[in-house]
């Protein structure tokens, strides 16, 4: 029960959401597509339920109990995503898991309280490259398909003709496109980037001096 205590989301999972509020899907059953995925609050259904709209991809609306979201501004609800993150995807759990759950009589809660302890998994990534001197804005990450198979797919899917954006970074004025830029980990999935340029600093004209947080818990 006190492993319980520790990993469940943070008291404020249980209050009302607010209109636009930022929330992050999980432990969805029938839909486990849609598990850590970022979405926008709509409104509030009469059934308890919550209509959201996806923040990426199609921008699909869903409606979703309360208990599968969780804010995205709220710490502990984020340590508790970070954590679900590592028993769900990571290597090590996914081996280990079924053997956890069958020593302690399938009380999840303990496992959780075990995979807290494994850091999440950190991927170097940039949010461009450079290749035959044009910028790829275009960064993949494995995700789980209806089928319940991996597969790779673009994290902001856009469009034709659309531009690429993070949410919560609208006011950079340079763009979000950029190589050789610095990025620092702030912690609980934010990420600090600042400087570098949008060509190769042999051909660029000048050099940004925007920066902006990256949460790599919604996009």
């Amino acid at each position: 029960k006190m492993a319980d205590s520790c990993l469940l989301p943070g008291a404020s999972s249980a209050l009302a959401l607010a209109k636009d509020e930022i929330v992050v899907l999980a432990r969805l059953e029938r839909a486990a597509c849609y598990n850590f995925r970022a979405a926008a609050v709509i409104s509030t259904l009469k059934d308890g339920r919550v209509g959201v709209r996806l923040l990426h991809g199609s921008q699909k609306q869903l409606s979703v109990q309360r208990k599968n979201l969780l804010r995205a501004n709220d710490k502990h609800d984020r340590a508790y995503i970070l954590t679900l993150i590592v028993w769900e995807r990571q290597l090590e759990m996914r081996v280990a898991r079924q053997f956890l759950l069958d020593n302690l009589r399938g009380e999840e809660g303990l496992a959780l309280h075990i995979a807290s302890f494994f850091p999440p998994r950190q991927t170097m990534a940039l949010t461009s490259g450079f290749a035959s001197g044009k910028v790829v804005p275009t960064w993949n990450a494995v995700t789980v398909s209806s089928a319940g198979s991996l597969r790779w797919r673009p994290l902001h899917e856009q469009g034709v003709n659309s531009h690429v954006s993070v949410h919560g970074a609208t006011h950079v004025k340079d763009g979000i496109v950029r190589i050789d830029c610095a990025v620092v980990d702030l912690g609980d999935g934010h990420f600090l980037v600042a400087g570098g340029c949008a060509s190769h600093p042999s051909l660029a004209d000048r050099f940004f001096a925007s920066a902006f947080i990256y949460d790599s818990l919604i996009h």
